[in-house]
């Protein structure tokens, strides 16, 4: 949704945003009116993954958080999976810094698991939507430029998953994933829309300026078992 020339009577209209169910629309502010944050501006529902310094949560007034133009706020979805246990499970996000990750690793902790952020401040969760578009997925909002970390219920493993942008992603917009699995894989296949398999290691090889959706790499270690790739605006 896209807004402009808006004027509000702040005696009148304290709030100026209240969103509803699917909780997950995306205001792009054209000028600056809403969000008081300039031309090229954002606002959105409040999840723990878009606490940002970008952004400022403000519950009475907007709802949600509004991020100045310095980012973007895109929409991913996540669809067509397997195993079915993964059914209504939800999918839990969280905002993962390299420097985080390296603090977790020196402690030999993991901060995966939902139940281990107890003060539920790093992941946020969002309930499946059984659709329209897609049908029983989770469709997520992203700030360009972030690495997350995924999960879904208490770190199920999938078998199967597939995932969509919006077209409006452009392709210098990026977001990095990593997420988890429990069992040994011989391997885990990324193919792109035509079904061509895009070949493992390519996350870790090419600059971030060469990476384009679908790149990737896994580490099947004992020790660290995890799945990261690159979604993008380039396929």
């Amino acid at each position: 949704m896209t807004v402009r020339n808006l004027t509000f009577d702040d005696a009148t209209v304290p709030k100026r945003i209240l969103y509803q169910e699917p909780f997950r629309e995306i205001i792009y502010d054209e000028d600056g009116t809403l969000t008081g944050k300039g031309a090229g501006s954002w606002a959105t529902f409040y999840y723990n993954h878009l606490n940002q310094t970008e952004c400022t949560y403000d519950l009475a007034k907007y709802d949600g958080v509004v991020c100045d133009p310095s980012i973007k706020l895109r929409r991913i979805a996540f669809h067509s999976y397997t195993p079915a246990s993964i059914t209504m499970q939800r999918i839990k996000i969280a905002k993962w810094e390299t420097d985080f990750e390296a603090t977790l690793k020196a402690n030999e902790t993991a901060l995966w698991e939902f139940e281990q952020d107890a003060d539920h401040t790093r992941f946020g969760a969002l309930i499946q939507r059984e659709g329209p578009d897609p049908t029983m997925g989770w469709p997520i909002v992203v700030m360009t430029g972030q690495r997350y970390r995924i999960h879904w219920g208490e770190a199920i493993d999938f078998e199967k998953m597939k995932f969509d942008t919006s077209p409006l992603w452009q392709e210098d917009e990026m977001i990095k994933v990593m997420t988890n699995f429990t069992d040994v894989r011989m391997s885990i296949n990324m193919t792109d829309l035509t079904g061509t398999q895009i070949a493992n290691e390519t996350y870790t090889t090419k600059t971030d300026a060469e990476l384009v959706s679908g790149d990737n790499v896994i580490y099947n270690q004992t020790e660290v078992r995890e799945f990261q790739f690159v979604i993008n605006g380039k396929d």
